[in-house]
C-alpha cells in the first residue's frame, strides 16, 4: 500500500514554502525564484540538517543531464537560492556548502514537503518528494516490447536533436553579482548612469576628502575623470539621454544647476535655483525635473515637484504638496510618461522622513493628468529614486528614520503588492541609478560602523562596546556598574541594552517594540530606562521600562512625536523633545502620571538638568550653541558656543562636551569649568564622532559613539533584472 503524501506549508526563519503552490515568501511577501533553484531547496528541506550530496541533486532536479551542465547549473541554483534567502556561503544561515560533497540545510525547519501541484515528475524517474502513485490508479495494458522498440528510437532520436538545437541557442541565465565600482578614497555618492551603462557620472570629495565635484568614469577601468573644479561642492550628476552632457547642482555662493560636457570643459549655468535632491532629464532631453527643498529645508513657494527647461524660462510646477509636506527626489520612466518621487507628509525634526513614493502621469508635453498616485506605505525616509530599464518598476533607498540603515527597495508601478528589499544590497545601500539599457544598477554604499568607545582621565582612549552594526547613545547607571546604549547588533531594528560596567555581558531589553528604540536614559535610582520608540505610523513616543526587564510603558501621548526622555534629579518628571506646538521645545510629563508641561519657549532638541535640579541645560537642535535657564523662571542664556551631535552631560563642577570638528580633523573633547567660566581640552578624537555622551560617576571614564570611517563607494550589480 502506497504511504501517505505529505503535506503543508514549510517554514523556516521568516520563511515559508508552499510545495504545492511552488511559491516562497519572506514575512508574507512573495519572492521570485525559478523552478530549478526551487527544486534544489525542497531536496534540501526534504532533508534538513543532513547532507545531501551533488549525486543526489542529480538524480532528483537533474536525472539524465550531462554531468558537466550539472554542475555548472547546480552552482547557479543554489546561488539563486541563496539569493532569494538573504543567505551567504561563507557566512550561511541557511544552506551550508560542504565542499566535493554536497550541501545541507542548517536552519530549523517546520512543516514538511509537499508535491508542487504545477510540475510534473521527470519521466524517467521518480523522486520521492513527487510522491507515489495514487490509490485507485489503473496502469494502462502493456504493449510487446518489440513494438515500441521503433517508436522508441524515432522519439529519442527526435528528442535529441531538440535538445541539441536548444543547447546551441539558450545559456543558462546569468547570475546577479555584486562588484565595486570605486575604491577610491573618501566618499563617492549620488552615481548616475550613462544610457548604454558603459560610464557612471559621480561625486567624490577627493583624495583628501576636501572638495566635492563631479567625475565621469568607465565601467571596469580605474582612473576617473574630474570635470568640475568649483570651491564649493557639486552634487547629483546626472546624465543626459544623448550621453553628451551631465546636469549637475552646485551649492554655495554661486550655487544653481548646471550642465558640463562629460567629456570636461566650460559649464552652462541654467538656473541659479538650487534643487535640494536629485535631478532627472525627460527622455526627450528637454527639460530637468527638481525638488527645490528637502525634509529639512522648505518654504512654502518652494514645496513640490518643478520642471525646468533647459533652454530657458519659469520653472513649471509638476506637484503641489501642502505644508508641512514636501516632494523630492523626482525621476521620469524610460518613456517620459510617468514622474516618480517622494511625498513626505510628517517631517520628524533631525530624523528624517516619514514619507513614500508616488506617481504623477505627465501628457506628451510634460504636463500633469490627474493626481499623483500613491504607490508604497512604508511612511520612510527615502534618499533616491530609478526606474528599472523596462520601466516596470522602481528601485529605491528607503530607512526608517536617519538613525536606521538604509536599504534599497524595488516596488512594480502598479503599487499592488508590497514592495521587496534588495538583499543582494546589503547594508547602508542608498542613491541607486539603473542603466536604461543595460542590466545594471550601481549604488553608494556608506562605510559607517560607529561604536562605543571610552576616554580615561589618564589619557587613554579605546573602543569599548563593538560589533559589526550600530552601538550608540551609552549612559552610564547612576551607580556606575551597568551601562545603557542602543544597538542594531540582533538585527534591523535599533534596540535597548545593558551592559555590565565593563562593557561585558550585553543583554537585550527590547525586542521588536517598535521601529527603533533609542536614547536610553537611566532614572536616579537605577531602577527605570526611559527610551523613545518609533511607531509603524512613523511617530515616536517615551516609554520606561524596568532595568529587571518588564514591558514598557507609555509616557507620553498625542498627535506630535515626542522624543529623547531624560530625568530629573530627583526622579518625579521626565523631560522630553516635542513638536506639538510646530516646532521642537522641551516639555516635561510626571513620572507619575499627568499632564504634559511646555518648558522651553524659543526651541529645544534635548536637555539635562543640572546636578542640584536648579538650571535646565538644553541644544536647541542636534549640534548647535549650548544654552541654560532657571527652572524657576528667568531669560535663557547661552552657555557655550556649540555643542556636537548631543554629546554634553553636566556634573557638579561644569559639563563634558565634544566640540565643533577642527580644520584638522579631530573634535575635540573638552571640559567647561563653571568657576572659571572657560573650556580645557580633554583630548582630540579622531575619525567620525556619533550621538551621545557620559560620565562615570567618578568621572574617570567617558563613553561617546565614534566610527573610524565615514566614507562612500560606488557598489555595482551586475545581470540585474
Amino acid at each position: 500500500m502506497p504511504q501517505p503524501q505529505p503535506s503543508g506549508v514549510i517554514r523556516f526563519g521568516v520563511f515559508e514554502l508552499d510545495p504545492r503552490a511552488g511559491t516562497l515568501r519572506k514575512h508574507g511577501i512573495r519572492i521570485r525564484l525559478q523552478e530549478q533553484p526551487l527544486r534544489v531547496l525542497l531536496a534540501l528541506l526534504d532533508k534538513p540538517g543532513e547532507v545531501v550530496t551533488r549525486e543526489e541533486l542529480q538524480q532528483k532536479v537533474w536525472a539524465g543531464t550531462k554531468y558537466g551542465d550539472f554542475d555548472h547549473s547546480l552552482n547557479i541554483a543554489i546561488n539563486k537560492a541563496r539569493e532569494a534567502l538573504g543567505d551567504s556561503a561563507d557566512i550561511p544561515r541557511f544552506v551550508e556548502t560542504l565542499p566535493r560533497r554536497g550541501y545541507r540545510f542548517i536552519a530549523p525547519v517546520e512543516g514538511v514537503a509537499a508535491p508542487p501541484a504545477a510540475t510534473s515528475p521527470a519521466p524517467h524517474r521518480r523522486v520521492r518528494f513527487w510522491g507515489p502513485r495514487a490509490e485507485g490508479m489503473t496502469a494502462p495494458a502493456r504493449k510487446p516490447v518489440w513494438l515500441l522498440a521503433p517508436v522508441a528510437v524515432l522519439v529519442l532520436a527526435l528528442l535529441g536533436t531538440g535538445l541539441w538545437l536548444i543547447k546551441g541557442r539558450t545559456s543558462p541565465p546569468l547570475q546577479a553579482s555584486v562588484v565595486p565600482a570605486t575604491t577610491y578614497p573618501g566618499s563617492q555618492m549620488y552615481p548616475s548612469f550613462s544610457r548604454d551603462g558603459k560610464q557612471i557620472a559621480f561625486s567624490w570629495d577627493g583624495e583628501n576628502s576636501d572638495k566635492v565635484s563631479i567625475y565621469v568614469k568607465l565601467v571596469g577601468e580605474t582612473n576617473a575623470l574630474r570635470l568640475t573644479t568649483s570651491p564649493t561642492a557639486d552634487y547629483y550628476p546626472a546624465w543626459a539621454p544623448d550621453g553628451k552632457q551631465i546636469a549637475f547642482v552646485r551649492m554655495g555662493s554661486d550655487g544653481g544647476i548646471y550642465t558640463v560636457s562629460a567629456l570636461g570643459g566650460a559649464e552652462r549655468k541654467l538656473t541659479g535655483l538650487v534643487s535640494l535632491s536629485q535631478v532627472s532629464w525627460s527622455p526627450d532631453g528637454k527639460w530637468l525635473a527638481m525638488s527645490l527643498c528637502t525634509v529639512f529645508r522648505c518654504t512654502e513657494n518652494e514645496r513640490g515637484i518643478f520642471l525646468l527647461q533647459v533652454d530657458g524660462g519659469e520653472p513649471r510646477r509638476i506637484s503641489n504638496p501642502k505644508p508641512p509636506a514636501v516632494d523630492y527626489s523626482p525621476s521620469f520612466a524610460p518613456d517620459g510618461h510617468w514622474l516618480a518621487y517622494a511625498h513626505c507628509p510628517i517631517v520628524f525634526p533631525n530624523r528624517g522622513c516619514g514619507g513614500d513614493i508616488y506617481l504623477q502621469e505627465l501628457s506628451s508635453s510634460y504636463s500633469p493628468q490627474g493626481g499623483p498616485r500613491q504607490i508604497t506605505r512604508q511612511g520612510v525616509d527615502v534618499s533616491g529614486i530609478t526606474w528599472s530599464g523596462d520601466g516596470g518598476s522602481l528601485i529605491y533607498s528607503a530607512a526608517y528614520d536617519s538613525a536606521a540603515w538604509p536599504y534599497l527597495w524595488r516596488t512594480g508601478i502598479d503599487g499592488r503588492q508590497p514592495p521587496q528589499r534588495l538583499e543582494i544590497a546589503g547594508l547602508q545601500a542608498f542613491s541607486p541609478s539603473a542603466s536604461p539599457t543595460a542590466s545594471r544598477l550601481v549604488f553608494s554604499r556608506r562605510l559607517y560602523d560607529p561604536d562605543i568607545w571610552c576616554y580615561h582621565t589618564n589619557g587613554s582612549m579605546e573602543p569599548f562596546i563593538v560589533s559589526s552594526l550600530r552601538d550608540d547613545e551609552p549612559q552610564f547607571s547612576p551607580d556606575g556598574t551597568r551601562i545603557a546604549f542602543a544597538s542594531s547588533r540582533a538585527g534591523d531594528a535599533l534596540e535597548i541594552w545593558v551592559a555590565q560596567a565593563d562593557g561585558s555581558k550585553p543583554v537585550q531589553m527590547t525586542n521588536r517594540f517598535g521601529r527603533h528604540q533609542g536614547t536610553p536614559r537611566w532614572s536616579p535610582d537605577g531602577r527605570w530606562i526611559a527610551f523613545d520608540s518609533q511607531g509603524q505610523d512613523g511617530r515616536w513616543e517615551n516609554y520606561v521600562i524596568d532595568a529587571a526587564g518588564s514591558a514598557p510603558r507609555r509616557i507620553t501621548s498625542g498627535p506630535s512625536n515626542n522624543a529623547m526622555p531624560f530625568w530629573s534629579r530627583d526622579g518625579k518628571w521626565l523631560y522630553f523633545r516635542s513638536d506639538r506646538t510646530g516646532r521642537p521645545e522641551i516639555w516635561r510629563v510626571p513620572f507619575a502620571g499627568g499632564s504634559h508641561e511646555q518648558v522651553t519657549t524659543s526651541g529645544g532638541y534635548t536637555a539635562y538638568e543640572s546636578v542640584d535640579g536648579q538650571t535646565l541645560f538644553y541644544t536647541r537642535e542636534l549640534s548647535g550653541p549650548l544654552f541654560a535657564r532657571l527652572l524657576s523662571g528667568g531669560a535663557e542664556r547661552q552657555v557655550l558656543p556649540y555643542i556636537y551631535s548631543k554629546a554634553f552631560f553636566p556634573v557638579a563642577e561644569g559639563i563634558y562636551y565634544i566640540g565643533h570638528r577642527s580644520d584638522e580633523k579631530f573634535y575635540p573633547l573638552e571640559f567647561f569649568q563653571f568657576s572659571t567660566n572657560s573650556s580645557r581640552l580633554l583630548a582630540k578624537i579622531s575619525g567620525y564622532v556619533g550621538s551621545g555622551l557620559s560620565v562615570s560617576p567618578d568621572q574617570k571614564i567617558i563613553l561617546f559613539t565614534k566610527s573610524t570611517s565615514n566614507d562612500a563607494h560606488l557598489v555595482m550589480i551586475e545581470n540585474f533584472q
